[in-house]
Parts: structure tokens; sequence; C-alpha cells
């Protein structure tokens, strides 16, 4: 209001008033500045004004609207608290988060998150490579991880420096240079690969360790075909380079070769891609590498590549190309530890033999994986490879611990160890079974061989299958036996003896001759089988057969004694080879003629024993140990079947139980739950659930003498936890009826016959007593409550009193 504006005589006697104060306070202030110094300024009259105006019109707007007075109190504190904040220097970073790996460790752990200092660090090691892991504190996965980290830097720190960042502090400036989708990531640095190397192998000391021992040496150097055919069983698909060693101080294109090495161990840390240098150039050229500066893929099943000549001499294409003709006879899986489709896209294709073993990179090629591996090289090998046959060769020298490398010439023919071994021959030279050849002809012998140990031998006129017989399965394809080769026909399961079809290419035709010969004698280390007079005719001394079909045998003869003596290429049982079977033949190529394939996986039993378990296989087998615990399983997804192997694995064992599933003769494998519950109800309990397995099923739920109300359940199904306690209320209202059983079993954890399978839980079935195959299921539509079920069981039940 115009009262409220004060006067100018007001002003002007105002301002005086003022500088009189002023002045008297100057005059008694003792800290007033020295005469030189700045006067303090203070508001002037018309800021002192304006000041009022507001402090007027804002006590008004209080007394109209008084929840402003709380609002100004709020902003005032708020001022007040950011400049005393400033002016103090109260504004101080959380503490850093303690460190995660212990004091002794040789991992160079940097918890504040300072990505510069661990770069600084791993620059001033002397080391080539360094292997870093990228946490965050608050991650048990990583803390757990951690453990395993540093082990592996307590094996491996000589050569590789181990560093770990966290990635989560937010002060840090690791969060905000490296981006990863979950904690801990683990990243390998190489020279020429300034982005690293991101390691997605199993997270385990061990496993960690044989990944930088490959990162140290990323390929091989080869000097002969021995060295290669051991690196291909080991390794698998093999990609060899040839470099001009004449220029100094690197061969064109090693650097991109090595390169595309460290690459191919990111793309599969699992199972990578081999590769290696040739340094001979007779290798090289036996190889396909006519010049300097090539590349070629080996491979066992399939034709081996070359690198084409116009294509860009790069490490990712060299990658990319290996990677694309690359083959896995045997393929193993390694789940995440997160929900994936990886492993249902692996083993949906076809039916999958999946073996369970314990793996020892140091014991190399005496791990029971390169044993399952042969089988599956000799499964897949259709046409009868000549280097299959080496690669199983290098498998078997290495499995073989009294091999002597040097007294061995010939290991691809190995004998087996049946010393005073009896056979019985018959020669099969008829037109049927004598196939014409480029060179000659097939000529084939079936011999019953007995061991000393059999009770009673003799060497009948006709063998088990007469020759009309033998000549029918010939011409028919189910014994087809290829020239130079034999193969074991076990018929009968007799421990004595064992029948045997050889055949050799002759020259010359052959005496059409059907004559028995009975001998004891030595093995044969060029067939793998007993030696007689009667290999190609039956009677060596006729004169009118060739002589080159007789020389090879004759040199058996004089060399026997020798092998007797000596032996050094003999083989253990587990490497027999021509296993035969009476309708599908040999075991080799087996993959290639029939239609129910199977492809061949395996698992770590030391980390996925309880995929095993899942699967059926027992803790508690007799052939199943701590230390070795190595487990065979068939999984036929499309048929919703699962076959274990229910003996110790071994070779043999094996390569019959693909026979056996190629020819329908596997039942399907049931699961059942060990409980620790007694199997019956307790006499004493008044209220009782009976809990069934797989295992009692027959015994509790087909029990003709009482009617069995069996609930379906899984530990993961919500509606079934619900069911619970309705469930043990219906066995209290029924605990006096003693021909009433009230049961349950997880359909999760054991497998039933597939019309006694649910397909959906809860399920609730009742197995009236006398008529269990008539069992009724609870309707689906009425809804699953006390009263409705105890109208059900009181309808449908037999016995009940």
């Amino acid at each position: 209001m115009l009262a409220d504006v004060p006067s100018e005589a007001t002003n002007y006697d105002y301002e005086e008033r003022l500088s009189s104060a002023i002045a008297a306070a100057r005059a008694t202030d003792p800290g007033r500045p020295a005469s030189g110094a700045p006067a303090p300024t203070y508001p002037s009259l018309q800021h002192v004004n304006v000041a009022a105006v507001l402090l007027r019109a804002m006590a008004k707007a209080l007394r109209k609207n008084p929840e402003f007075l709380s609002l100004l109190f709020v902003a005032f504190l708020f001022v007040v608290v950011s400049k005393y904040a400033q002016n103090s220097g109260a504004s101080q970073s959380p503490a850093v988060p303690p460190p995660i790996f212990p004091k002794d460790s040789p991992v160079f752990e940097f918890n504040n998150g300072d990505m510069q200092s661990a770069m600084s660090r791993i620059q001033r090691e002397e080391n080539e490579f360094s292997f870093v892991m990228y946490y965050a504190h608050w991650d048990g996965n990583s803390r757990d991880i951690a453990v395993e980290f540093d082990k592996a830097a307590r094996q491996f720190s000589r050569w590789v420096t181990f560093v770990a960042v966290n990635c989560w502090w937010l002060h840090g400036s690791c969060r905000s240079r490296v981006k990863t989708t979950m904690y801990p990531a683990l990243l390998a640095t190489a020279p020429s690969i300034p982005s690293g190397l991101q390691y997605t192998g199993i997270l385990q000391a061990p496993e960690m360790v044989s990944f930088l021992h490959q990162l140290c040496r990323p390929f091989t150097y080869v000097t002969d075909m021995e060295a290669l055919y051991k690196l291909h069983a080991l390794q698998g698909t093999v990609v060899v380079g040839y470099f001009d060693w004449s220029n100094f101080p690197l061969p064109p294109g090693l650097a991109s070769f090595q390169k595309a090495a460290w690459l191919a161990l990111e793309k599969d840390v699992i199972e990578p891609v081999a590769f290696a240098v040739v340094t001979n150039i007779r290798l090289a050229k036996r190889l396909g590498l006519q010049q300097p500066k090539s590349v070629a893929i080996i491979r066992a099943l399939n034709s081996t590549l070359l690198y084409p000549r116009d294509a860009r001499f790069q490490a990712k294409m060299i990658t990319e190309w290996a990677y694309k003709h690359r083959e896995s006879v045997v393929q193993w899986l390694a789940p995440a530890g997160v929900k994936s489709t990886i492993m249902a896209s692996q083993l949906n294709n076809s039916p999958a033999v999946v073996l369970f073993t314990r793996h020892h990179p140091r014991q190399g090629l005496l791990n029971d994986f390169y044993m399952f591996k042969k089988i599956a090289l000799d499964y897949y090998n259709c046409n009868n490879s000549r280097l299959v046959g080496k690669i199983i060769s290098a498998i078997d020298d290495a499995r073989n611990p009294n091999l002597n490398p040097e007294d061995c010439h010939d290991a691809d023919h190995p004998s087996d160890d049946v010393p005073n071994a009896c056979e019985c021959c018959q020669t099969l030279a008829d037109t049927p079974i004598t196939t014409t050849a480029t060179h000659g002809r097939n000529v084939c012998q079936v011999c019953e061989q007995s061991t000393a140990h059999r009770p009673s031998f003799s060497c009948n006129p006709v063998l088990p299958r007469s020759q009309a017989t033998w000549m029918n399965m010939i011409f028919q394809g189910k014994a087809s036996l290829a020239p130079n080769s034999c193969l074991r026909m076990n018929y009968n399961y007799s421990p004595y003896s064992q029948l045997q079809l050889c055949c050799r290419q002759c020259d010359a035709t052959p005496c059409h001759l059907n004559e028995q010969s009975e001998r004891c004698a030595f093995r044969d280390s060029y067939f793998g089988r007993p030696s007689t007079d009667s290999a190609c005719y039956g009677a060596p001394g006729r004169t009118d057969c060739s002589s080159r079909c007789q020389e090879p045998f004759q040199r058996t003869r004089a060399s026997s004694t020798k092998t007797k003596q000596k032996n050094p290429c003999q083989r253990t049982p587990e490497s027999l080879k021509g296993v035969f079977h009476p309708f599908l033949g040999q075991f080799t190529g087996l993959g290639c003629r029939t239609n129910r394939t199977v492809n061949f996986f395996a698992m770590r039993s030391e980390y996925f024993w309880l995929f095993a378990k899942q699967l059926g296989v027992s803790d508690t087998s007799g052939f199943q140990t701590q230390q070795r615990r190595t487990a065979v399983v068939l999984l036929d997804i499309e048929a919703e079947q699962q076959h274990a192997l229910l003996q110790e694995v071994s070779e043999t064992a094996i390569i019959n139980f693909v026979f056996n599933y190629t020819t329908s003769n596997l039942t399907r494998h049931l699961r059942s739950a060990n409980h620790t519950t007694p199997s019956r109800c307790s006499q004493t309990s008044s209220v009782c659930v009976q809990e069934v397995v797989s295992s009692t099923f027959e015994e509790l739920v087909l029990d003709s003498n009482k009617d069995v109300l069996l609930l379906y359940y899984a530990p993961w199904c919500g509606f079934c936890a619900r069911m619970h306690h309705i469930y043990l209320s219906l066995a209290r209202v029924f605990q006096n009826s003693s021909n009433l059983l009230i049961a349950r079993i997880d359909g999760d954890a054991n497998d039933l016959p597939w019309h006694l399978t649910p397909s959906s839980y809860p399920t609730l079935l009742l197995f009236p007593a006398g008529h269990k195959e008539q069992s009724l299921q609870f309707p689906q539509s009425a809804k699953l409550n006390l009263p409705n079920i105890i109208k059900f069981v009181l309808q449908h039940a037999t016995l009940l009193i």
C-alpha cells in the first residue's frame, strides 16, 4: 500500500542516521582495517528497501498459505548444508571394497577399479602374456572363481601375468572402459592381439592352466608323419602350414598363422582346431604343400583341403576357413552354467552316445576319451581310410604300456595275446564267395579258434555254420570283407572258441578246395589271427596254387617262433579288431550302413557328474569309483528314451552297446531316485503318505491286494506344493483303512513305462485292487480339493473298509 512506502524525508533521515552509525562502529571496532586497506561494503538503502518489501510480501503469503513455511525452511537448510559442505570440503568418496584375493596371492589385484594402474602393471612385467579377471566384489560367483584363478596363478605366474580388476566399482575407470554382460569375465592378452582373447572354457584351475599352455604354444612343429598322426589323435582336425625359413628374421606369413591359432583358441577353448608347422620339405609336399606360405587342413574322415591361393592370407580368414571345414568325431559338451539351448541343439539332431569321464591333459592318449574316440573313428570309417587306421594305431601305441616302438615295425596289424591257440579252418573257394578284382581274386577262409583250456576240441568236417550258409551270407553282403583282412564272428558266446573269417587277394585262380586242417600255432602279426597252413588253399604242398598267395604265410610260419619269444607289438584285449555282428557285419563303417546312426559326445565327469546321475547312472555301481567315474549313456531325444551301459566301460562293451541299439535290442532305462525314507510306512505312524520310486513301483503300487491312490508331483511344481497339505489331510481321513495305500511319486526323478507316465503335474491316479490295468484318473474338470478327492476314492475303491 502507499502508506507503507517511505517518503523522501524519511529516506534522508534514515541515510543520515545510517551514516553516523557506521562511522561510530568504525571508530569503536578494534578489528577494523588499516588506513590503506579497502573498506568493507554494506548494503545500500535501495537493497534494504527491496528486501523489506519481499519480506512483507512473504509474510502476507504465509498468512494465507502456512504450508509454504515448511518449504522455505527446507530450502534454507539445503542452501546452508550445501554452502557448508563446499566450504569445509566434506564431500568424500565411499570406502573402496576390500580385496577378494589373499595377500600372498601372485595375482595383482586392483580392487579400486583403476584400469590405468592395471595396464601399467602388465606393461612393467617381463611376461609376454597376461590373464585378466574382471570381477564384481559383491558377486558370489566372482568370489568362487577367484579361488580357481588364484590356484592357476600359483602354477603359471612365472610365464603369465595374472591381474584382477574390480569392474563394478563406481569410482573406478574399469566400469566405463570394459563392457561385459556378466561377471566374472576372463581375458587373455597376446602380443599381436590388443583386444585380447576371451576365455569361455570351464572355470576351473586345471582348465585355465591348459588354456594358458596352448596360449604360450599356439602351434606345434611337425617333422614326420608319426608326429602328425599323434597330433591328429590328440586334437582332431589339424591345420598345417609350410613356410620359407630362409627369410630372416621371420618367414612370410608365419605371424598371421600364429595369430590364427590364437583366434582359434578363443573360438573354441574346449576343443580347438590344432595348428602345426611342417619343417620338412618332403613332408610338406606329401601333404600337398608344394610351395612356402601354404596351409592345408588335415581331416580323418574327409579329404584334405588346401587354403585357396587367391584368398588373402589373414589370421581371421584362416580361422574362419578352418572352422568352416573342421570335422568333429567326438564333441565335448561343457554347459556354461546358465540357461541356454546349446546342448538341446546338439543332442536333438540324432541319437547320441555320451561318455562321462575324467580327463587329465597330462595323461595324453591314456585318457578314456581317446579309447572312445577310437571307437567313433572306426564307426565312421566307411572307406577303410588309411589315415584313420594310422590314427587308431597311434592311440593303441600310446595306450599299450608294454609297447616298445623301436622293436615294432608294423603296428598297424597288431596281434592278440592268446597263446597255445588251436584252430580248425575251412577254405571257401567256390564262385559265390570269390569276387573278381583288378589284380586277382578274393579267397576267404573260415576258422574256428579254440584255446588250450577247452575241455575237448576236435576239428569237425562241418563247422558250426555249413559252407552253403557262409557262402549265402557273404553273397548277400552280411559278412562282406575286404581283401587281406579278417573279421571275428561271435555267433555263440562260448568262452573257449570263436569263429573268424579271413580273406586274401591272390594273383592266380585259387584252388577250388573245401579241405579242413587242424593246427596249433602262434598269432600271425599280419592278420591278427593264428597262422595256419591252409590260409589260401588248405594244402600248402599244392603246386598249382599261387606262390604269391603262399609267401606271406610261409614267412609267417618261419617267424612264428620269433614272434612267440619277443612279440614286441602285442596289444592288450582292449584293442580287439574286426568286431563282428551276425546281422550287421563288422563294426568298421557301421555309421554308413544303418539308418540308426549315432553321434558321439563326451562330458567331464569331475565337473558334470550330476548330468550322468540325472540320466540314471548310479554312484553305487560296483564299477564306479571316486577316482574313475566313467559311464556311457545313449540318448534318443526323438524317442524320449535313454539307455545306460550298466557294466564297466570298455571298448568291447561300448561297441556291443552300439550294436544292440542299432538292432533295437536295448530296453529303455528307467531312472529311480534313491530315497532315504523307509520303503514302507511305519506301523506306529498314525498318518502316512508312502513315497514311491521306480524300483519300488511294482511292489507297492501294483500290489493286487490293495487299492492304491497315487499322486504324481514334481519339486518345481507350484500347484503340487499346494496339494501336499490336502493330501496329508486325506491320509488322516483314511488312516484306519488298511486296504488303501495313500502314496506319491516324484515324476521328475523317476521314470516309469509310458502308459504309466502322466502328461502334467499334479496328477492323481487310483489303482483298484485286483484290476490294476483299469486305473482311474481324477477328473481334470473337477476341483482338486479334499471333499472331491474323498468322493473319488469312495466311488472307485474296491476294498475300502
